[in-house]
């Protein structure tokens, strides 16, 4: 938390809202109009969001470490993930975002690669990760822990049921009865 943190206007550009947050030394910018009234945030996320490659025809992925992928495009990796996700109907992706990860140890020349898949949904955020050689083996193996995850129905922070009367008096049994 900072002691004060700076405002700017909506029609401010990038640059401009990024001076502030670092002016301030702050994560984000108080956004008001003419009259000094709130009108919004803006958050170091909320610019890098803007500045992550997208299509309008595509799911919007971010790529973190995207220098590392040497065989697979963006527009292959939006369609990997798409085609992943496309068997279950009901459930839409709304963002996707990789990290890719390089490891010192190679075979054949092709470097082993850490490759998380976080894909938030309107049933939830899966995350997995896995490890191959080359970003394209190692998208494969993540997507595939993704797509487990998806069928078993474990999503990243809500993987435990919520607790009803009957779970707390067998977990607390002893405790209420006296």
């Amino acid at each position: 938390m900072v002691e004060a943190i700076g405002t700017t206007r909506p029609d401010a550009d990038l640059e401009a809202v990024l001076d502030t947050m670092l002016e301030f030394d702050a994560s984000s910018a108080i956004v008001v109009d003419d009259d000094e009234s709130l009108v919004g945030i803006v958050t170091k996320t909320d610019l890098l969001e803007s500045l992550t490659w997208t299509d309008e025809d595509r799911l919007p992925v971010q790529v973190f470490g995207a220098d590392l992928m040497t065989e697979l495009s963006h527009e292959e990796l939006a369609k990997r993930i798409e085609d992943a996700t496309r068997k279950y109907r009901d459930m839409r992706v709304l963002e996707a975002k990789v990290h890719f990860q390089e490891h010192d140890e190679q075979l054949r020349g092709i470097p082993l690669l850490y490759a998380r898949v976080r894909l938030f949904t309107d049933k939830g955020t899966f995350v997995a990760a896995d490890e191959g050689y080359g970003d394209r083996h190692a998208v494969s193996l993540a997507l595939n822990a993704v797509e487990r995850q998806i069928l078993e129905g474990k999503t990243y922070g809500r993987s435990k049921k919520p607790a009803d009367g009957d779970d707390l008096e067998k977990v607390y049994g002893w405790w209420l009865s006296e």
